[in-house]
């Protein structure tokens, strides 16, 4: 910590974020002050008049520290009520007010640059926003004889195709776009790319490796190209999809593996248990785990088959333990109480603290066919995925393996490279 001292005011600079006390003072106060006339406006135009009498009319003069305490009431009861009622309110209104301002403030203006998250404008549109209720992800595998630079010049023309699809001449600037899609690269193939001048490789780059534990492994069933949708409804992702693939280099498309997940129980797996509680939330958190510095990001698909009737036959508190947390509410089971091969207890790293990645998955199956869970997750750096999977399996932080893979089976994983707008359109 330094201290600026001479003619001015002293000024200290805190070490880890760059930013001078008295400017967030001065930002905090200045909050507060706009919440609180924002508060003295909505009151003085709400409060009905006084109710004032010759023989009880007096002023009343509030100590609350909040300016306009100053208010003129009557002796009625009614009215002495009705203005607490209106100061209480008040003072609700101005601490929503001053949070929202606050939140408002919280971005790059107020964090040190070298801390600073990359913005989501370099980002493709599927990283780091939420969720919808339909999605689409498609594993494409490419033929032997594919031309990997005009396939992925093709790629490159993704945006392109949503723009057709979904026409925006009449929607506001700041709306959300009814379909975000992103394409990615199976790490292998990116390296290839690299090799060809088309695209470098990024820090902290890696592949995915199969994993073999108690309940069953992780195969590594490849993939090429990963296209990643999500909008309103199932029929415009596969609408995207569809023509993605078509916009593709004639005679290199060797196999498409497209699924399509949908919204259960405002955001249950068919397990009934809620998914995703364990995701980063805030937005500038999102972003810290999700990109590279250029915007960049890796993200891991894997696809589950649950057996329902198997884990729905146990009590509920015997499914409890297998997650670590409640049904109903989701609520986390006490750590000193929590089965050590419970998801929760599985999916936290050697000192107990939660691993950052942006994770996106979705239900989807049929009740005659398979059924389960599409896994997808984004990350700013795949070391985080292969701890999660290593502990898994046992293979990092004990020997217990993860209980949820007693009843569900991992047919599907691969690790691709997301890369920014800016690298996606260098590839054209």
């Amino acid at each position: 910590m330094k201290a600026l001292t001479g003619g001015q005011s002293r000024v200290v600079t805190h070490p880890n974020n760059g930013i001078t006390r008295s400017s967030r003072e001065a930002k905090t106060e200045q909050n507060f002050r706009a919440a609180v006339a924002k508060v003295n406006e909505q009151m003085k135009r709400n409060r009905p008049a006084p109710m004032v009498t010759k023989a009880s009319s007096r002023r009343f003069y509030s100590t609350r520290p909040h300016e306009g305490a100053l208010k003129e009431i009557g002796g009625s009861p009614l009215a002495l009520q009705w203005d607490s009622a209106l100061f209480g309110l008040g003072l609700g209104i101005a601490g929503y007010t001053l949070y929202q301002l606050l939140q408002d403030s919280e971005d790059e203006n107020v964090i040190h640059a070298a801390d600073a998250p990359p913005k989501a404008e370099l980002a493709q549109s599927t990283v780091v926003s939420g969720g919808q209720p339909a999605g689409g992800f498609a594993i494409i595998t490419l033929s032997s004889k594919a031309d990997l630079a005009k396939v992925a010049a093709a790629c490159a023309k993704l945006p392109e195709i949503i723009k057709e699809l979904t026409p925006d001449e009449k929607r506001p600037k700041d709306a959300l776009l009814p379909v975000m899609a992103g394409v990615a690269f199976g790490t292998q193939v990116w390296e290839k790319l690299a090799k060809n001048k088309k695209a470098q490789v990024p820090e902290n780059f890696g592949h995915f490796k199969e994993r073999k534990g108690k309940h069953g492994k992780m195969p590594e069933t490849g993939g090429d190209i990963l296209i990643h949708v999500k909008c309103e409804t199932q029929s415009l992702c596969w609408e995207v999809i569809k023509a993605f693939v078509d916009s593709l280099p004639a005679g290199s498309v060797a196999k498409i593996d497209d699924q399509y997940g949908f919204q259960f129980q405002e955001g249950r797996d068919l397990s009934g248990f809620l998914d995703g509680t364990e995701n980063v939330a805030d937005a500038i958190e999102r972003r810290r785990a999700a990109l590279l510095p250029t915007g960049g990001s890796y993200v891991i698909h894997q696809r589950w088959i649950h057996d329902l009737k198997g884990l729905h036959s146990k009590k509920v508190d015997e499914q409890e333990k297998i997650f670590g947390r409640s049904k109903p509410d989701s609520a986390e089971h006490d750590v000193k109480a929590m089965d050590k091969s419970s998801h929760v207890a599985r999916m936290r790293d050697e000192k107990g603290q939660k691993i950052p990645i942006v994770r996106q998955s979705m239900p989807f199956g049929t009740l005659g066919g398979q059924h389960g869970l599409l896994f997808i997750a984004y990350s700013n750096s795949p070391a985080k995925f292969d701890k999660m999977l290593d502990r898994m399996v046992g293979k990092e932080g004990g020997s217990e393996n993860d209980a949820t893979m007693s009843f569900s089976t991992c047919v599907a994983s691969n690790y691709y490279y997301v890369p920014s707008l800016k690298e996606l359109q260098s590839l054209a």
